[in-house]
């Protein structure tokens, strides 16, 4: 039910300043819960559908819009250019093989998608990265950006107009975004940082004319025994150096930044646009945005809300770079980059830390300051929205993946997951990007998940999904492997979940700090544990249990919790009040009572006194598996381990794991050196916080490699709680909700129902009242509890 005129006047203000286009915020924010808008879904909350066969065209436009408009009752359809035959480009099979891998229904606990196995044969290949351009069981394409494809588009965005839906722009003939169908110039192309190296003997001389050839960033005198450096760039006189060196172990490294050359494979990292490069994300913008805007200005706004970018992002080369690092470096660290780029590659002693985490915090910053935030800028400007990906969003290591996800997200109005993998990879990193929209207090978090179908596996991701938090879904439309109902009813079923968990307040008692600064820490380029063996963005210190700890909350104990930046933990984002930790939102406040630290050695030192000051003022804190001993910022390492001591004391050293130490206050701080999902559970029992929700018995459904999770949202005076159950079991339980909730009714996502719930009972734990509700979820099945929190 849509917004009136007089509804939230100045939450419409604020969502118009903040969003740009206020269409599909409201929609979010604004909206009533109404059952009759749950029992028939608009068509704004039922997913978007692309094309009958992954990211490809495998039948005439025309049947591929009408059958998601028609058979699969989609809310809205997706819409992409198509390459031009002359410039198709071979597939490559090789560096492919993980992706097509990843489509594999299943991935058992500690499985991973990257599994020894044949390739597919090149038809298989064909189907999954068809891209529009003519092959093999494809009709021939139309083109890019010609009158004929303009004039298709116009016929399939009038379709979905007449029919009440509307549209996506996805940004590229095939992906990565930034090509434009393989136009870019060459000089646009994405850059790479290299290092070059000589020796040079003690007192012998070194010369090197800068006037010729390509002219280094960076010359760095390095002495391998004592570790001193010395900026030679800064000493050249008339383009030359000339430099004696002192007694020592010299190496003199040379670091240029150059620009990457075409692979001439399909798809191309290596000739998209410079992701760091603000001239070269216009000129992408302007031959593919501005263009398609040219000949569709009429669907912008109205029929297209949105627009979509595809795999932006470091992948897949570690190093990649750009000259302007060096001066965001300066601007983070206050210190001249020159001196600190060997730490890239090696130790460079106790600077080592503060150094990788300046130049890859840097580099994160500008990536989404560059290509995402201008692409936000320009939907803005044309009346739409903005979402898209960067590669393994998941990732345990995002450094050289999207480099950061909350900066990556920083500027795009829907934070988006890119969700090809099969059931059960990558559960533990879904929350990062659920995360930085709770923490950006955005109503919509999107999934690209071209891979779900309308069977069992398909329900059992996206149950999955809209438990950590996503509430937004862009499906492939490929034919299910095995029938579990019909695409229309999975669309209503998503719609309906959607309509449940879309905006609002996300309720969470636990926050978890986002170790991003030891994981940037640790990263070395070329290190020789990150071979070509390891899939990329898992190159890890051994103690990073962030997502582990993660799911051993969430699956297994049924705690929820947030993912929170370091940045806004010391900042004003995160304000201590009482005895809670309170993120600063206009709609989703959430309020921590837990401050859970895993496993990571460097924090920034303003993180670290916000969590002295929570706990101080009686506050919790769990640390898992490694405690920090370093700063994230140079000279600074005495104060971590200060405030590291006054936090936790001895626990590190006592030999008693989880021994909780106190303050006056009530402050609680204990250390797990090895945490595990029964430890955690009987420590959080002992710190003696009542949960938000809890479960007599706990839910232990695991077949079919499912689990049982669940969110809870408040939004219009209710509370939603929905659970999910991706098991084969079914689970039958009680279920405890801390405060006395009335009006309480079920709500059916699958059949559209709400009926009163049974059997209410209030009691009183630890002083407050809870509420009992007898709780029974089907398998491959989810349910939510609708209610009313009493007046106080």
């Amino acid at each position: 039910m849509g917004a009136t005129d007089n509804d939230n006047g100045p939450m419409r203000q604020k969502i118009a300043v903040l969003i740009g286009t206020p269409v599909l915020a409201l929609a979010a924010y604004a909206q009533t819960v109404d059952p009759r808008d749950f029992a028939a879904p608009p068509a704004r909350h039922r997913p978007t559908v692309t094309t009958e066969e992954g990211a490809g065209y495998r039948a005439p436009l025309d049947m591929v819009a009408r059958r998601a408009v028609e058979e699969l009752d989609a809310g809205s359809i997706m819409v992409s250019p198509q390459g031009d035959k002359a410039r198709a480009l071979p597939i490559d099979r090789a560096g492919l093989s993980p992706f097509v891998l990843g489509l594999l229904d299943t991935y058992p606990r500690g499985a991973s998608p990257w599994l020894p196995k044949a390739l597919p044969g090149e038809a298989g290949l064909g189907s999954y990265l068809a891209d529009g351009m003519s092959g093999p069981g494809r009709p021939a394409g139309l083109g890019y950006m010609t009158p004929e494809w303009f004039a298709k588009m116009r016929e399939l965005l009038n379709l979905a107009k007449v029919n009440g839906r509307t549209a996506i722009y996805y940004d590229e003939a095939g992906f990565p975004s930034g090509s434009a169908d393989h136009t870019l110039p060459a000089r646009f192309n994405r850059k790479l940082l290299r290092r070059e190296e000589s020796t040079v003997s003690s007192r012998q001389p070194f010369s090197f004319d800068l006037s010729q050839g390509e002219r280094p960033v960076a010359v760095v005198a390095l002495d391998t025994s004592t570790g001193k450096r010395v900026d030679l760039l800064a000493e050249a006189k008339d383009e030359k150096i000339e430099w004696l060196a002192p007694r020592g172990n010299w190496r003199v490294q040379r670091y240029y930044v150059s620009t990457s050359v075409s692979k001439k494979l399909k798809p191309d990292y290596f000739a998209a646009a410079d992701y760091l490069d603000p001239e070269a994300a216009r000129w992408f913008i302007a031959n593919s945005y501005d263009r398609a805007y040219g000949g569709l200005s009429e669907f912008f706004g109205s029929t297209i809300r949105f627009t979509f970018f595809d795999d932006v992002g470091i992948f897949p080369d570690e190093k990649t770079w750009h000259p302007t690092i060096a001066e965001r470096f300066q601007k983070i660290t206050g210190r001249p980059a020159a001196l600190y780029y060997p730490a890239l590659w090696d130790e460079i002693g106790p600077d080592t830390a503060a150094a990788r985490v300046g130049f890859y915090k840097a580099r994160a910053e500008l990536l989404g300051e560059a290509f995402p935030k201008l692409v936000t800028e320009w939907a803005h400007q044309h009346g739409v929205l903005s979402t898209g990906h960067a590669p393994g969003n998941f990732d345990l290591q995002p450094t050289d993946m999207s480099g950061d996800p909350f900066k990556f997200y920083a500027y795009t109005d829907v934070p988006m997951a890119d969700v090809l993998w099969g059931l059960g990879f990558a559960r533990g990193g879904f929350k990062l990007v659920s995360s930085v929209s709770a923490q950006r207090d955005l109503p919509l978090t999107a999934a690209e998940a071209f891979s779900v179908t309308h069977d069992a596996n398909g329900y059992r991701r996206m149950i999955e999904l809209f438990t950590r938090g996503f509430n937004h879904f862009i499906l492939g439309g490929r034919n299910p492997s095995q029938a579990h109902g019909t695409g229309a009813e999975l669309s209503q079923w998503a719609g309906r979940s959607s309509y449940l968990l879309q905006g609002g307040r996300h309720v969470a008692d636990i926050a978890m700090l986002f170790p991003i600064e030891s994981l940037q820490a640790f990263f070395a380029f070329n290190a020789p544990e990150n071979s070509a063996a390891l899939p990329t963005g898992a190159h890890a210190y051994r103690d990073a249990d962030y997502q582990a700890v993660g799911e051993m909350l969430f699956s297994e104990l049924h705690r929820d919790f947030t993912f929170v930046h370091p940045d806004a933990l010391g900042g004003d984002k995160l304000q201590v009040r009482g005895r809670e930790l309170v993120m600063q939102n206009r709609v989703n406040e959430e309020r921590f009572r837990v401050l859970l630290l895993p496993g990571g050695d460097v924090l920034a030192v303003a993180a670290l006194e916000k969590a002295k000051a929570f706990f101080d003022a009686g506050g919790s804190i769990v640390a898992t598996s490694l405690l920090p001993t370093r700063s994230a910022e140079f000279g600074a390492d005495r104060r971590v381990k200060k405030l590291v001591s006054e936090i936790f004391g001895d626990l590190a050293a006592s030999g008693t794991p989880g021994e909780i130490r106190r303050n006056g206050a009530g402050g609680q701080a204990v250390f797990l050196p090895n945490p595990s999902a029964g430890l955690l559970a009987s420590t959080f029992e002992r710190l003696g916080l009542l949960p938000d929700l809890a479960f007599q018995p706990r839910p232990t459904a695991t077949t079919g490699n499912g689990v049982f999770n669940y969110i809870h949202r408040q939004r219009d005076g209710r509370d939603i709680y929905y659970f999910g159950n991706s098991s084969d079991t079914p689970v039958r339980t009680l279920v405890t909700l801390r405060g006395r909730l009335e009006q309480v009714q079920l709500w059916n996502p699958h059949d559209g129902r709400s009926q009163d719930a049974e059997g209410l009972k209030y009691r009183s734990v630890q002083g407050e009242t809870v509420t009992d509700v007898e709780l029974s979820v089907p398998a491959v099945s989810s349910v939510a509890l609708v209610g009313r929190a009493a007046a106080p």
